[in-house]
């Protein structure tokens, strides 16, 4: 039995036409098959256990189940699909039919595809033929579940900073910074760069050291 999970997200543009391509296969498989599908603002399918709006947990629950993992191309969809070990069947929505403001998923899509984070189903034929490879053996899109970047940033702070303190008072000095950056431009009221050898004093300083006034004798 091939268990298929699909997420549309929670966009208000209805995405029919992902359902209407899902049930077309479904519809001649149905007893080889299982289909949860979270259809937010979309129809639901003829054949689905249908969930408009549900909690990530569950999704994520019903992805982990699941052989197949169908989603829009939105990175949400896609981290999600991660997150449980699968590597998505993706379907752009097309501004185009409405589904969606711009061409962003499509864009997206290509570029997740290039990196081997997806499979983008372009039309009925692709996501057919996706899933009739699947029926036979859905290894292929099972996914190596990766750390996400997050993860990988917040340890590289952790390093950097445990060496700034091995190394002391210091090391990470602003003059270093200024050196490797070099000193920001200055503009003028009219937004002109001002160069510090001409420019008048308060523009090359704008905290000047003044020299202390000097004392006067008190009146009689």
């Amino acid at each position: 039995m091939l268990r298929i999970v699909v997420s549309l997200g929670t966009d208000h543009h209805r995405f029919d036409r992902l359902v209407d391509w899902l049930d077309d296969w479904v519809g001649e498989h149905q007893a080889d098959v299982t289909v949860t599908l979270q259809h937010g603002h979309s129809r639901p399918s003829k054949y689905a256990d249908n969930l408009e709006i549900v909690a990530r947990a569950q999704l994520l629950d019903a992805m982990r189940a699941a052989d197949v993992v169908i989603t829009q191309a939105g990175p949400g969809s896609m981290v999600d699909a991660h997150d449980s070990g699968h590597l998505p069947v993706v379907v752009p929505r097309s501004p185009v039919l409405r589904e969606v403001v711009d061409d962003h998923q499509s864009v997206f899509a290509d570029l997740m595809e290039r990196l081997g984070d997806c499979v983008v189903a372009r039309d009925s034929a692709a996501l057919r033929e996706l899933l009739d490879r699947a029926a036979g053996d859905a290894a292929f899109l099972l996914r190596t579940r990766r750390e996400r970047p997050a993860a990988q940033t917040a340890a590289a702070v952790r390093t950097h900073m445990a060496r700034a303190v091995e190394r002391g008072p210091g090391w990470l000095a602003v003059r270093r910074l200024r050196a490797v950056a070099g000193p920001p431009p200055r503009t003028s009221g009219a937004g002109r760069a001002v160069s510090a050898r001409n420019a008048p004093p308060s523009a090359r300083d704008p905290h000047p050291i003044s020299s202390p006034p000097t004392p006067t004798e008190p009146p009689c």
